[in-house]
């Protein structure tokens, strides 16, 4: 792409946020990581899944994860994951402490945030420029979401959104083979990817022709069954098969602590329609004649799909469109649907910060949902650890009572203006030509 024909980052962005070395952005990720991870844990997620996932597979046999522990619910990659933190603590011989699988597993996400930024530099220089890609990976080095998520919980959604990130860039940069191989890769991580998946195919038929979605449908297939292979071989490709059958109706609740649609829809339910606490919250219930609340989440999510690949295609599959079809698709996904917990806004406030160069809104969207993430997880997260490091719960209990109605509002907000936003005429935006 020409210097001439990529969308330009506005004066009132380049004033805001200066182009930094994306080095010293990751850098500076890395020496506050190392300072915060010690700091917190999530007791259920750090101690009862991945410290005891992790030793059961004796840090050479990820298979046994899935034959020794019925609770791994998780794709294959992340057994991959937990297996070789296991085994590069046998290696040192470093103590078999829970903390010291922890801090390997956080150490992990820290790498997986930071390569992200480092992705999104050297990704977006071609299509967008460097002065913008560096913008870009200093924003998504310095995102709250993936911070929080990374360094302070040591959740799997910075390695998600590393996945979903790399495979949009190798999309934009005209790789749609690359691209599959890259959202394949996402999916063994976590099925959350394929919320990315209807613009990824969109974009892909519209550049590139039916040719190139199969040819990267394919290599998504392959890179799944290649990843999945040794746990077939090993006896346990039911336990694979079912990290994604059962992905879906694990929990029925209409949310589970997320600040989103259905958070707002308990408070109306509770406070105005008195329907008891327990009884609200569940997503199993009927909400329209034989539709559940599960079911209408998801046809809400699947018309606001629709909301944003029709424009995606009319406009001739514009690199820009892509990356924020995507990343409201992340968005929307958190928002829309039920059963969806606080940590998986994280890829999709990941996400929004590859678009937040190019137009004050834009960053004013991927600041406010970097912010309402953070704040989401980090009093989750605090909840939860406080009582188990035997300290007071209490200011997180009323950060939770203040914050969670407003915090609710902001997401709607920021949501409804950013798709507004992006539904706009393209002669209203700063866009790119569309392709040729």
């Amino acid at each position: 792409m020409s210097p001439s024909s990529r969308p330009a980052v506005p004066p009132s962005v380049r004033a805001l946020i200066p182009p930094v070395n994306p080095w010293l952005a990751v850098a500076v990720l890395v020496v506050a990581s190392l300072i915060v991870a010690p700091t917190v844990l999530y007791p259920f997620d750090n101690l009862s899944c991945w410290v005891p996932w992790a030793q059961a597979s004796g840090g050479w046999r990820p298979w046994d994860i899935y034959r020794l522990r019925s609770d791994c619910n998780y794709p294959p990659f992340y057994p991959l994951v937990l297996t070789a933190v296991e085994g590069v603590r046998r290696l040192f011989h470093a103590p078999d402490a829970p903390l010291v699988t922890v801090w390997l597993l956080k150490a992990v996400q820290v790498a997986a945030h930071g390569g992200g930024a480092v992705a999104v530099y050297f990704g977006l220089r071609r299509p967008f420029g460097g002065k913008a890609a560096r913008r870009a990976a200093l924003l998504y080095a310095f995102s709250l979401a993936l911070f929080v998520n990374a360094a302070m919980w040591g959740q799997a959604d910075a390695l998600l959104t590393l996945a979903m990130t790399a495979a949009l860039i190798a999309l934009v940069n005209e790789r749609p083979v690359l691209a599959g191989a890259l959202i394949g890769w996402a999916l063994t991580i976590k099925l959350q990817a394929v919320c990315i998946a209807p613009a990824l195919l969109v974009y892909t038929a519209r550049r590139f022709g039916w040719r190139g979605v199969l040819a990267g449908t394919a290599a998504g297939l392959g890179v799944v069954a290649l990843i999945a292979l040794p746990f077939v071989l090993a006896g346990v490709g039911d336990r694979v098969l079912a990290s994604y059958t059962g992905a879906a109706g694990f929990y029925h609740f209409r949310t589970l602590n997320a600040w989103n649609l259905w958070s707002a829809a308990n408070s109306v339910d509770i406070y105005w329609r008195g329907i008891p606490p327990e009884v609200a919250n569940l997503d199993h219930r009927p909400a329209l004649g034989r539709l559940t609340y599960q079911h209408v989440g998801t046809l809400l999510y699947a018309g606001y799909l629709l909301l944003l690949l029709v424009p995606l295609w009319r406009r001739g599959a514009r690199r820009l469109d892509l990356l924020e079809a995507a990343a409201l698709s992340a968005v929307g996904f958190f928002l829309l649907c039920t059963q969806m917990h606080e940590r998986y806004i994280a890829p999709g406030a990941g996400l929004l910060t590859l678009v937040a160069p190019f137009g004050l809104a834009r960053l004013t969207y991927a600041v406010g949902f970097g912010l309402t993430a953070f704040l989401n997880q980090a009093l989750v997260l605090y909840s939860n650890y406080l009582p188990y490091a035997q300290r007071s719960v209490d200011w997180a209990n009323q950060g939770w009572a203040m914050l969670s109605g407003p915090m609710t509002v902001a997401n709607l907000v920021l949501f409804a203006a950013a798709t507004v936003a992006y539904l706009r005429p393209a002669a209203e935006r700063a866009e790119e030509p569309p392709a040729p």
